[in-house]
């Protein structure tokens, strides 16, 4: 590693495992081959049942001298993506924070693109740029771009939009350190949803939030993620943070208006407590103005998304 290289921040990349045994080797190789230098490389692993930590601790033995710092930390029960997150981002010591799943791979260029906004833009506390989807039957061409959100959304629109929606994509986030210390970290008890909370709380405070136009990630699709089946064994648990970040959501848009609650509150009960009340409040969103407000932002996103 050359002197130039190091007076260059430290960036921490904590990819986070549970079950990441078919996959870890390519994201691991990803952040080996950035064309970035100054990297630790922390693997934060959630109780794997499968032989993940084994992988990781071959992997870095061959390849820790890459790296400024590398570690595996490992969990001895299952405490959901929130934590297990928190758990590897505070082994760290960067400047920047670069979070990554295990199935999901970065491109060569993402750090050092990442780095360099940073330093030209010194008021970036969150930084968002464009990834591929690639994995069964995705050929890795497709962009999932949060562009639309920066360039045609004001302020308000897009304080609403994030908290009654969500159209920031986690894979494709770069952030200070400083922020994530200061924001807390992940909530905690919402287990499985680190994200969007995260994305709420650091807006709510006031933090800057920037996009640039690079493509820095490749998000894979797999259908056995832990988010992406019922059949997980955390499925249950999922419900039930999502029930969590719902009510913290609420109280949220409580403090902007009632009629704003109204529409979250008829939106949240009907996909988790269905019953007939609930669904003959879902259908007071067509009394409410939010509704319309807020279609019009999905159906103007959709339109500068297609058309730009």
């Amino acid at each position: 590693m050359s002197n130039q290289e190091i007076k260059k921040p430290l960036v921490t990349v904590c990819i986070v495992t549970y079950n990441s045994s078919e996959f870890i080797v390519e994201a691991l190789d990803s952040v080996f081959e950035q064309t970035y230098q100054n990297i630790e490389l922390i693997v934060s692993d959630d109780c794997s049942k499968d032989n993940t930590v084994e992988v990781c601790k071959k992997w870095m033995s061959e390849h820790a001298n890459r790296f400024a710092h590398a570690e595996v930390v490992t969990s001895s029960n299952n405490t959901g993506v929130s934590a297990n997150s928190n758990r590897g981002i505070r082994k760290g010591t960067g400047e920047y924070i670069k979070l990554l799943a295990g199935d999901d791979k970065l491109l060569p260029n993402c750090l050092e693109d990442n780095v360099n906004y940073m330093l030209e833009h010194k008021n970036t506390d969150l930084l968002f740029s464009d990834m591929k989807v690639f994995g069964q039957g995705q050929d890795g061409t497709n962009i999932i771009s949060p562009a639309v959100f920066f360039h045609y959304f004001t302020k308000k629109q897009f304080k609403l939009w994030n908290l009654v929606y969500s159209g920031l994509p986690a894979p494709a986030c770069f952030m200070r350190r400083e922020v994530y210390n200061r924001l807390g970290g992940y909530d905690e008890t919402i287990a499985f949803m680190e994200d969007k909370p995260f994305w709420v709380k650091a807006i709510w405070a006031g933090c800057s939030l920037q996009y640039t136009n690079v493509t820095t990630v490749q998000y894979r699709v797999n259908p056995n993620a832990l988010s992406q089946t019922r059949k997980s064994s955390n499925y249950h648990k999922m419900t039930e943070s999502r029930i969590i970040a719902s009510k913290y959501f609420l109280s949220q848009m409580r403090d902007i208006s009632w009629m704003l609650w109204l529409y979250g509150k008829s939106r949240y009960d009907k996909e988790f407590y269905p019953s007939i009340k609930t669904y003959a409040l879902y259908s007071l969103r067509f009394t409410n103005p939010y509704y319309y407000y807020l279609k019009y932002l999905l159906y103007k996103q959709i339109f500068f998304q297609k058309f730009k």
